[in-house]
């Protein structure tokens, strides 16, 4: 989806209406029942929710941009926890969150994408930087276990 990585991260009310849709989608492609639930239904297509789907897409945008593989304007817009004491962040490679002031500022990409990637598991992380379709196919098993 065109932009997700921006439009994805807000209210998950602001959200719900396009899950729904998303969940009768997948009861009818299953021809399940109305009641069933949807998870095991996403599982058995390989399909992620539009909330994982979200995840997906802005995990790949910030091993893009710590890859370097994004114009030189986002280059910075990430930075690795750095400093001179050991500390589990500063051994796990983690990123800086920045600080907001409102609840809107945690929904900026900066902020959600640097919250995301500090909470994927090191083993997917480190998936190496030049297989991008590697990492996404990784991150997505992960996501699909999840449901």
């Amino acid at each position: 989806m065109y932009g997700l990585e921006v439009w994805g991260s807000t209210y998950p009310t602001h959200l719900s209406e396009l899950l729904a849709i998303q969940k009768r989608m997948v009861r009818i492609i299953t021809f399940s029942d109305w009641t069933t639930s949807s998870d095991p239904l996403f599982r058995k297509l390989g399909i992620l929710n539009i909330c994982h789907q979200h995840k997906l897409q802005l995990a790949v945008f910030v091993q893009d941009v710590l890859y370097k593989r994004l114009p030189e304007t986002f280059h910075e817009y990430y930075t690795p926890v750095d400093h001179s004491y050991c500390t589990r962040q500063n051994t796990r490679n983690d990123l800086k969150i920045p600080r907001v002031k409102q609840r809107s500022g945690q929904f900026t990409v900066k902020y959600a994408g640097a919250k995301l990637w500090n909470d994927i598991p090191i083993t997917i992380r480190n998936v190496h930087m030049y297989s991008i379709y590697k990492f996404k196919q990784k991150y997505k098993q992960y996501l699909l276990s999840a449901i």
